[in-house]
């Protein structure tokens, strides 16, 4: 389920990062979008709540998924014009 939250990640990233436009429409639609990964995942009965508090170090390690994923397009589009080896080369690096 933390692994929905790359396109939503890319897309703030690219608004960051790139400039890219972002209209108030993208924006709410974001904003529904984290809001209901968040609730389904963090949400639950007392005995979840108890595991996430237990491990939260795990918990950081999930979210850093969708963030190195969308870190890794953003870089790939800010090298465009670089050759094709090269970009090839430096995502199989990282």
């Amino acid at each position: 389920m933390v692994q929905n939250l790359s396109p939503l990640v890319t897309v703030v990233l690219a608004f960051l990062m790139l400039n890219d436009s972002l209209t108030m429409w993208q924006f709410l639609q974001l904003a529904i979008g984290f809001a209901a990964v968040s609730l389904v995942i963090l949400g639950g009965d007392s005995e979840t709540d108890k595991v996430y508090s237990s491990n939260l170090f795990e918990l950081i390690m999930l979210f850093c998924n969708p963030l190195a994923v969308a870190l890794g397009q953003i870089f790939m589009r800010k090298m465009m014009s670089t050759s094709e080896w090269t970009v090839t080369c430096w995502v199989n690096l990282v």
